[in-house]
């Protein structure tokens, strides 16, 4: 397979004075040289979680969908995973138990009310009239939530101006100090926006 972090590589071959680059590469350099001839592959049975995982951890962007038979069936990248990941929709049977279990009220707040509730809860912290650790809780949730639109925003741009290295490290950043300040035990599973359960 030939990723771009290969073709990343070919200033290692070029030498140094003389030829022009192009003409050096095109004389003395094939694909070969540069694919990678190990090649980790994915079968399509596997989830993208298990896809998501194998690239974080190889430093990859994409991965060879094979079969049984080591047959390529297809490719799948990050901009793939993104994707479904920025359109997902909760599978039926979840949003089904969670309408008959709960029925929440509209909870959607105007950019001022947001802001007025965000002031209460520094007041409230400021003034030592948090017992019940409401304010501080808020204001945590404030800061994921900032923390989580910046990588959903990094994200759409990086999907929508294609795979740009520059965006790409970005996207990391976010994405790790999203992840810096969730309040997870490290033993625990991910719980949503980081909140530790009792």
């Amino acid at each position: 397979m030939l990723s771009s972090a290969d073709m990343m590589k070919l200033n290692a071959f070029l030498p140094k004075t003389g030829m022009p680059p192009d003409e050096y590469l095109d004389q003395h350099l094939s694909v070969r040289t540069l694919m990678g001839k190990s090649v980790t592959t994915i079968r399509p049975h596997q989830s993208l979680i298990e896809a998501a995982q194998l690239m974080a951890s190889h430093g990859f962007h994409a991965l060879p969908v094979v079969d049984g038979h080591g047959r390529l069936l297809g490719i799948i990248t990050t901009t793939d995973i993104m994707h479904a990941a920025l359109n997902q929709t909760p599978r039926s049977d979840v949003a089904a138990t969670t309408a008959v279990a709960v029925q929440p009220r509209d909870t959607r707040l105007t950019a001022a009310a947001f802001d007025q509730a965000i002031a209460c809860a520094k007041t409230a912290i400021d003034a030592d009239e948090d017992q019940h650790g409401i304010a501080t809780a808020l204001l945590y949730l404030q800061h994921r939530v900032v923390l989580l639109e910046r990588v959903v925003q990094i994200a759409d741009r990086y999907l929508s101006h294609g795979q740009d290295q520059s965006l790409h490290v970005t996207l990391l950043k976010a994405v790790s100090e999203a992840k810096q300040s969730a309040l997870v035990d490290s033993h625990d599973a991910p719980a949503p926006l980081g909140l530790v359960g009792d």
